[in-house]
């Protein structure tokens, strides 16, 4: 199938300032993320699903090493992304703008909060499945204490990122009565907490 002349134009015109963003000279985060983010910088692309899932990842990644700035500003571009009807590619940029904007809020941010308005990002007609936000998709490789020792330092990383993204999607539709929003903002307290242990990814 051939590309959506809208995400090619995307590409062309959004891909300068997206790199700029991920290779920052003022980023300072530990090897294994630098090398993620410099991945994610090396093929933008809003055409393939690989590359925009790398953005998402390259955001919360931002957002949880404290670059809150760079994660809003990468948001900010990926926004501006049309949705063409390929839920498929545009999950990630949804995902890329409720990270940024949950952290931003966070933080106290609110110019940031403002101009990563949640409803911008959600296609229409779009909303995610109740089991979804009972936690349904989150990996909770931290819970399965086999699986957790058997993982490499890599994946148990990526597997903790993974479910701060999801807790943000869960969080930005107000979550369940299995997940209301205070465990959904522990959790996510309780994610990052437990990256620090992991070798090669802790916060400075």
């Amino acid at each position: 199938m051939a590309a959506s002349p809208e995400l090619v134009a995307a590409t062309t015109e959004l891909a300068p300032a997206v790199v700029a963003i991920l290779t920052d000279a003022s980023i300072d985060v530990p090897k294994p993320v630098a090398a993620a983010l410099a991945k994610a910088a090396r093929d933008v692309s809003f055409t393939k699903s690989a590359a925009v899932q790398r953005l998402s990842e390259a955001t919360v990644r931002l957002s949880v090493y404290g670059r809150i700035d760079l994660a809003v500003a990468l948001a900010r571009t990926v926004a501006a992304v049309p949705f063409t009807g390929n839920v498929t590619l545009y999950e990630p940029i949804r995902q890329s703008v409720h990270v940024a904007r949950l952290f931003a809020q966070r933080a106290g941010d609110a110019a940031a909060v403002a101009v990563l308005d949640a409803s911008v990002s959600i296609p229409a007609g779009w909303s995610p499945l109740p089991n979804r936000l009972d936690g349904a998709l989150l990996k909770r490789l931290q819970e399965q204490p086999e699986r957790w020792e058997r993982a490499r330092d890599v994946d148990r990383a990526s597997a903790l990122l993974y479910d701060v993204t999801e807790l943000a999607t869960m969080a930005t539709f107000g979550g369940s009565s299995a997940w209301p929003p205070a465990r959904i903002l522990e959790q996510i307290d309780a994610s990052i907490d437990l990256l620090d242990s992991v070798p090669g990814f802790a916060r400075a």
